[in-house]
């Protein structure tokens, strides 16, 4: 494919916003809308909704990505990542403090083995 498409990984944590906010047609839709999801209490039940929507936002990335040969659409991890997307994403934006956008961002990893360096 054409060089420079994507920019590189080490500059993810900076451009994750911005990332987000450049899809259209995106779900959740961006956190000025005040949609209920965002105040939903840590022990309530993801709806089917909330979860069809990660769902989706995961298909997404393997479009984009061009990601079909390692994970399928209909692969069954796509519905257990999407199950427990919800309450990770309250549960980390909680803790780390960063907003809900970012935390949506991060179920994306989910695609991918991340290797740190420390």
């Amino acid at each position: 494919g054409p060089t420079g498409q994507y920019p590189p990984q080490h500059q993810y944590n900076q451009q994750a916003y911005q990332y987000n906010q450049q899809q259209p047609g995106q779900y959740p839709p961006p956190q000025q809308s005040g949609g209920p999801q965002y105040g939903a209490p840590p022990s309530q039940q993801a709806s089917s909704h909330d979860v069809g929507g990660y769902k989706k936002l995961l298909q997404d990335v393997i479009q984009e990505k061009r990601l079909q040969n390692m994970i399928s659409l209909n692969d069954p991890r796509l519905d257990r990542y999407a199950s427990l997307a919800p309450q990770k994403v309250e549960q980390l934006s909680r803790q780390w403090g960063i907003p809900m956008e970012v935390g949506r961002d991060l179920v994306k990893l989910a695609l991918f083995d991340i290797i740190l360096y420390i």
